[in-house]
């Protein structure tokens, strides 16, 4: 199992408004892509998602990584 098939590998959470983003499936990390995300998260322009028990997990996957 790579790292691809187990956790995002980029997701951006806002616990206070309940709100998550994941960096889409097959994208490059890069310094380019990783602004990118960012600030789309920060400017609301992202696709989020609401947290859920579910996607909770699947999140604290990717926190544990770091």
């Amino acid at each position: 199992m790579g790292l691809d098939d187990a956790v995002p590998l980029l997701t951006a959470i806002d616990i206070a408004g309940g709100q998550l983003s994941v960096m889409e499936d097959g994208a490059e990390i890069t310094e380019h892509s990783v602004i990118n995300f960012v600030t789309r998260f920060l400017d609301g322009t992202l696709p989020t998602t609401e947290i859920t028990a579910n996607n909770i997990h699947m999140a604290a996957g990717a926190m544990s990584m770091i």
